[in-house]
């Protein structure tokens, strides 16, 4: 291998060892999508046997991590100067691992995760969160997709989407609850929560807590399925415009707007400088148009971003 990589992608069906990585000494950039040799006994892992990764912890400029999880193995394993981690897999070995490795510098934190059972979204999220805000405490960026599972094609092993029928939603519960431990990791300045086709309740002072929490936050993209009446107001969205002065990019899911929605707003005493506003859909009251209200609202607002909704009913 040549002395002068600085970045590595390692792809392998079958367990893996990466100790041919240690002479690597200017990595910076290692993913790995591949079997580990993790320890299997549960003897072993009290004992701290030699862990898979271990090999990566004594890089000296490893800066960004990408793996991909398969067993609930703690990694008690010091990674000095990682910034920037992305991890794939399901939710208690991803949980094991942020818990178990130190990453003193982190900042920038990408997950992706699949999920089936709506019932148990919210429990464990919320789980997985709170790990974050007790031992990542410094993190500026964070990125979370949650998908519904593939399945694999047994002939050629190519992973497909499930192709019955798309069930009604089924609620998941209150975002309020997911993220509630997130308003402690005050320094987020950059979040995309993607939930998919799972289905949360929100509503204002979800909006509001978020607002206050994150001061610094420059880019928020929310993604889930709602309910009728179970949406925050499209009004709530002036929280933001009053605490997070810096946000440029705000994308939220569906919300709703009655007629008097607007009466009791204190709009902020001069415009806000966002750039880019897009709500799924704003769901008005049946036989009402409100379009034009709405529009009035966020012109005044937010008159730098243009058109605030893809679709309004």
């Amino acid at each position: 291998m040549s002395p002068q990589l600085e970045h590595v992608l390692v792809y392998s069906g079958t367990p893996l060892g990466l100790e041919v990585l240690q002479s690597q000494k200017r990595l910076r950039t290692v993913e790995v999508n591949a079997l580990l040799p993790w320890a299997r006994s549960p003897s072993a892992l009290v004992d701290a046997p030699p862990h898979g990764l271990t090999p990566l912890s004594s890089l000296p400029h490893l800066e960004s991590l990408s793996l991909t999880l398969s067993q609930a193995s703690p990694a008690h394993l010091t990674f000095d100067h990682v910034r920037v981690l992305v991890l794939t897999s399901v939710w208690h070995p991803m949980e094991v691992f942020l818990d178990s490795a130190l990453l003193p510098q982190l900042r920038s934190l990408t997950i992706s995760v699949p999920h089936e059972d709506p019932a148990r979204l919210s429990p464990q999220c919320a789980s997985h969160f709170r790990v974050l805000a007790d031992k990542h405490t410094r993190l500026t960026e964070l990125h979370l997709k949650c998908y519904k599972s593939t399945v694999h094609n047994p002939v050629g092993g190519t992973p497909v989407q499930r192709t019955w029928q798309k069930p009604a939603p089924m609620l998941a519960g209150a975002l309020c609850a997911v993220i509630e431990p997130l308003l402690r990791l005050h320094e987020l300045r950059n979040v995309s929560l993607s939930f998919g086709d799972f289905c949360f309740a929100y509503n204002a002072s979800d909006i509001q807590c978020l607002a206050e929490s994150w001061p610094d936050i420059e880019t928020f993209r929310l993604e889930l399925t709602t309910l009728e009446q179970l949406r925050a107001g499209f009004e709530s969205l002036v929280h933001f415009a009053e605490h997070c002065p810096r946000l440029r990019a705000l994308h939220l899911p569906e919300m709703e707007l009655t007629h008097d929605a607007f009466d009791k707003i204190r709009y902020p005493k001069r415009p806000h400088p966002l750039r880019e506003l897009n709500v799924a859909r704003v769901v008005f009251p049946q036989r009402t148009d409100l379009s034009w209200e709405m529009l009035q609202f966020s012109q005044r607002v937010f008159p730098h971003a243009g058109s605030p909704v893809s679709e309004s009913a």
